[in-house]
């Protein structure tokens, strides 16, 4: 079980992206995919709990749907919006998933970000 933080999440996304595009052995290469889909899930999950705090907290056009300036929403009630997604991206949640470990990654080279990235989701050999 591995648990972390909402507003951890796209950062362990593009951390499992950069090990993803690895050669993997390929027990390893699957664990890594079953690690993604449920940080994916997870993600998806947070995604439509800020869209509903945009939905609340954004200036609305004549249609009534969120306004945006260029990729920007504007919002009627900014500290509103921090306050709630702030408290979003606090919230703890458990991924039922055994990390990896150094020696599942042998030899793949990473960066040191990724590393970082992953945290969580990498353990030292035999713990």
């Amino acid at each position: 079980m591995i648990t972390v933080h909402v507003g951890e999440l796209p950062a362990i996304l593009e951390g499992i992206n950069e090990i993803s595009e690895a050669r993997l052995p390929i027990k390893t290469a699957h664990k890594v995919a079953k690690i993604a889909k449920k940080v994916v899930e997870e993600r998806q999950i947070a995604e439509t709990s800020r869209m509903k705090l945009v939905d609340r907290y954004a200036e609305k056009d004549e249609n009534g749907r969120p306004v945006t300036e260029g990729n920007v929403y504007k919002f009627a009630d900014v500290e509103g919006f921090g306050k709630e997604y702030g408290e979003l991206c606090e919230i703890e949640i458990s991924i039922d998933i055994e990390p990896l470990t150094l020696d599942e990654l042998g030899d793949v080279q990473l960066m040191p970000v990724t590393l970082i990235k992953l945290d969580a989701f990498i353990a030292e050999d035999g713990k």
